[in-house]
């Protein structure tokens, strides 16, 4: 290059610093530079150097730039298979809600595959699986694809160390210009692997990315990868609930440890179902799937112990939420107890050993809309027992054995139609409360004082080891030992003190005024910071602090139905007393008319006048039964005085808990 400007002439080369620009002499080119345009002879030096490639030239296709490629050619496809929504998905980075994850799974139970939370058992269903991810939840059984050959299509191998990872499988394959089926198995090979792995490797529960170029492509599910590719239509949701299933087993017997399993589902899962860690914004009315609106929102900031306690303390959830969504053409086979098959490698493999997780719906029959009575436990399954899973399918024979049980069950089973009404039978209630009971006895400080205790010591522990994760490590849970100092001088802390006590003091009805609500909301948080406080009061005062607005909410709402009560008893007593005396009106004039001569003159205007009683009559009936019934006046007062009551028995507790 430096040949060549040498060689050019020098009047199309300005060597000054300032190069006067246009006819002003207070603008200037910052020089050196051409006088006039470019030098073609220059161009494959300048802007780059020969054989030079800025690194964004160099990047290899990420997952989504390969979805984008084989949507152009396989997107049909997908749609037919029923995996296209889930592919989208995939190409969002859900952040991990470790905190929400973890104490959810403090209330798994391996045995049931279910939660047990203190209104009773909840578990992902196969239903749930499909509206939130659209996978389809019938159609072939997983276990008749094993037919398939894998030699169909192959991998390509590293030579370095007959491994292939990510960052080189998507290099491999998007190396030619058309899509090929090699390409779309490869594809669909990393597919089915995120969809029902998605390990966990490190003990902090993030979750690898799919762009992270150290993940493994291995040849697990390569048959279902075959057959998806080969546009088979395969009954998915089951297989994924299995895996889910069996991770969450995984990562409860492991204390925490690594684990594998489809977990970003499991977070999707309780994000839905339980609308306080809902992120926002929220839309499903223009998302292809649940999944998707709640993958696009913002991942509300939680922490370990708010968590907890509201699981710990939740006492139900609403009918609505028990039933989020619920279509009737998707009830079928979905409430039949049976075996889900897990896996798909044969003996003792390495990986993916083929077995059955036990699906048992009965356990939470209000998320299908019907009542939760006493239902049977896990038994009939291939798994020895229900907290072990050592049962490894060998041949394809105990793989079809499941799939023939619950061919049968389905030749039994008919649909009866019905109305969702997610409730619990009083057998139930005394059975579950009972289980509660016996098995909660810490309060939520308690436990959490001695996981904050154990963490502590694991700390002073391990503060002179190396500090170098351990291979198996459980997780760190980071939580506060200690409170940071008051940020308020005393003056303003007694300040806070003093009004606290005062508005305590106060009914409800008073406190509901502008001007005290304000007040308390206000010094809450400021005498919160008081470096005097017990534990129990400072704890007491975020309880009061955080369920305020509720507290209040439900005791306006409880007097607003009273009021309306009250107006609405009103209008029918003077309606009633009016209508008494109209009656009485009309029945003397019906007398003086059966008596009375026809020849009087003004008979005729006493007959318009019962005439004109008789319609306002009617009319006053008609108001009367628009104001309902006695009963249900009743039952609406009844309602109100209750939640009235609940309002006035808590503030009262707080009044006890707090008061100086």
């Amino acid at each position: 290059m430096e040949q060549k400007i040498k060689e050019m002439d020098s009047e199309i080369l300005v060597p000054e610093v300032f190069v006067p620009y246009s006819t002003s002499s207070s603008e200037f080119i910052l020089g050196t530079c051409f006088r006039d345009g470019f030098p073609s002879e220059l161009k494959p030096f300048y802007p780059l150097e020969k054989g030079e490639k800025l690194h964004l030239h160099t990047l290899q296709p990420g997952w989504i730039d390969w979805v984008d490629r084989m949507e152009k050619v396989k997107g049909e496809t997908w749609r037919n298979v029923g995996i296209y929504d889930a592919i989208q998905l995939s190409k969002i980075d859900i952040p991990s809600d470790d905190d929400l994850l973890y104490v959810a799974l403090c209330f798994w139970s391996i045995s049931s595959n279910s939660f047990h939370f203190k209104f009773g058992m909840m578990s992902p269903t196969i239903l749930d699986i499909s509206a939130l991810t659209r996978i389809r939840p019938h159609s072939e059984a997983i276990s008749t694809i094993l037919d398939i050959h894998s030699s169909t299509f192959s991998l390509p191998k590293s030579e370095k160390n007959k491994k292939i990872y990510y960052k080189e499988f998507i290099k491999v394959n998007t190396e030619r210009e058309d899509v090929m089926e090699d390409e779309h198995f490869a594809f669909l090979t990393i597919t089915t692997k995120t969809l029902l792995k998605n390990n966990r490797q490190k003990s902090d529960g993030r979750r690898r990315s799919k762009n992270n170029g150290s993940l493994r492509v291995t040849m697990e599910y390569s048959k279902l990868a075959i057959a998806l590719a080969w546009g088979r239509k395969i009954a998915l949701a089951p297989f994924v609930l299995s895996h889910l299933y069996r991770g969450c087993r995984n990562l409860v017997t492991r204390e925490f440890g690594t684990a594998g399993g489809p977990f970003w589902i499991l977070q999707l899962w309780l994000q839905f179902y339980f609308l306080e860690y809902r992120p926002l914004p929220y839309d499903s009315q223009n998302c292809s799937t649940f999944g998707m609106a709640l993958a696009q929102g913002k991942l509300k900031q939680n922490n370990f112990q708010e968590c907890f306690k509201f699981f710990y303390s939740c006492p139900s959830i609403t009918p609505s939420q028990f039933t989020p969504f619920s279509p009737e053409w998707l009830r079928l086979f979905f409430l039949i107890v049976r075996d889900l098959q897990y896996g798909l490698a044969l003996g003792n493999s390495s990986f993916g050993k083929a077995g059955v997780e036990y699906y048992s719906p009965n356990q939470f029959a209000r998320q299908f809309g019907l009542t939760q009575t006493v239902p049977l436990p896990p038994h009939q399954s291939f798994n020895a027992s229900s907290l072990d899973r050592m049962i490894i399918f060998n041949s394809v024979n105990c793989i079809q054995e499941v799939d023939s049980r619950f061919v049968q069950l389905k030749r039994k089973f008919s649909v009866v139609p019905f109305h969702a009404n997610p409730k619990c039978t009083s057998s139930f209630e005394s059975w579950w409360s009972t289980y509660i009971r016996k098995t909660r006895t810490e309060s939520t400080e308690e436990i959490l004082d001695r996981i904050i205790a154990e963490e502590g010591t694991k700390k002073r522990r391990n503060k002179d080891k190396d500090e170098r994760p351990c291979k198996n490590a459980k997780r760190e849970l980071v939580l506060p030992v200690s409170k940071p100092p008051a940020q308020y001088s005393a003056q303003v802390l007694e300040k806070a003190k003093l009004e606290i006590q005062k508005l305590l003091m106060m009914p409800l009805q008073k406190l509901l005024l502008l001007e005290n609500y304000s007040t308390l909301v206000a010094a809450l948080p400021i005498y919160a910071e008081s470096p005097d406080l017990s534990i129990e009061k400072a704890r007491d005062l975020e309880e009061l602090r955080k369920h305020l607005p509720s507290l209040l909410k439900n005791f306006q709402e409880a007097k607003k139905q009273q009021d309306e009560y009250c107006k609405t008893a009103t209008k029918k007593f003077m309606l009633v007393t009016k209508l008494v005396k109209k009656l009485e009106r009309h029945s003397e004039l019906k007398y003086y008319l059966v008596r009375i001569d026809a020849s009087i003159s003004n008979l005729k205007a006493i007959e318009e006048q019962e005439m004109n009683l008789k319609t306002e009559i009617s009319s006053s009936e008609a108001r009367l039964e628009e104001l309902g019934s006695d009963e249900f006046l009743n039952s609406k007062k009844h309602a109100a005085d209750s939640i009235a009551a609940q309002a006035e028995t808590s503030w009262a507790d707080y009044k006890q808990k707090i008061c100086f």
